[in-house]
């Protein structure tokens, strides 16, 4: 069981990973995850934050560099 709170009903530590996968071609980890208590399952996406190029988006919806 994890710290992650279930996407569907919101219940938080109740959250299992089913399979864990690495991807080549993004350079990520890709989790299936289950909700012990409603059963929903869903996928996540793991990357290293310092492989990420972050862009924010402000109000004016202006991409900018946050450097």
């Amino acid at each position: 069981m994890s710290d992650v709170a279930c996407t569907y009903c919101g219940i938080l530590g109740h959250v299992r990973v089913i399979d864990s996968r690495w991807s080549d071609k993004y350079q990520a980890m890709k989790r299936r995850r289950e909700c012990t208590k409603c059963r929903y399952r869903w996928s996540t996406v793991e990357v290293d934050a310092d492989q990420v190029d972050f862009l924010y988006k402000n109000m004016s919806a202006r991409r900018e560099d946050p450097s």
